[in-house]
């Protein structure tokens, strides 16, 4: 258990100098309730012993779904923010028992200027397509799609926001 408040994310896991993969040698659990009281609570899938370290953030989150708030100033641009606009799922294999789902990502950048825009897009194209195969609930991410940028007259056009979205594809389910 991490006794730290308000864990938001375990970057990595060492033991023994050997780092562990999410998912495969450990899971978490964020919200796990020590009698009333929310730790992070670490399931290694095996026994670990020997010298260790967790690498976490904690503390306010960073990335929120669906758009800012309206009650942003100025300098608190640019932002980011990720959502999943669909999942399309089909019957796959025999019986019924397994899925393969389509999912859309959409992530929006908003921004005061077209340069920094277009360089956070062009970044967020770049890791996405070098970690396509890597994410942990995505079995591939690709297909980019970058949208029209947009400027919110809400802001006196002082704020712009870009999307770029990807699909993920062949994400299988079993269901038991």
């Amino acid at each position: 258990m991490i006794n730290q408040p308000n864990v938001k994310n375990i970057r990595n896991i060492v033991v023994n100098a050997i780092f562990l993969k999410y998912g495969r040698d450990y899971n978490v659990d964020f919200t796990f309730d020590d009698f009333g009281i929310i730790k992070t609570k670490i399931n290694f899938t095996s026994l670990q012993t020997g010298t260790y370290a967790i690498d976490y953030d904690f503390g306010s989150d960073k990335i929120w779904p669906d758009y800012p708030r309206d009650d942003l100033k100025i300098n608190s641009y640019p932002r980011i923010a990720a959502d999943v606009l669909g999942i399309d799922t089909k019957e796959f294999g025999i019986g019924g028992n397994e899925l393969i789902s389509d999912i859309m990502l959409s992530i929006t950048v908003f921004g005061q200027s077209i340069n920094r825009i277009n360089s956070i897009i062009n970044s967020i194209r770049k890791r996405m397509l070098e970690n396509r195969k890597t994410f942990f609930y995505f079995k591939f991410a690709g297909q980019p799609a970058v949208g029209p940028l947009i400027e919110d007259p809400n802001k006196r056009q002082e704020i712009m926001r870009q999307n770029i979205d990807f699909t993920s594809l062949f994400n299988v389910e079993t269901i038991t």
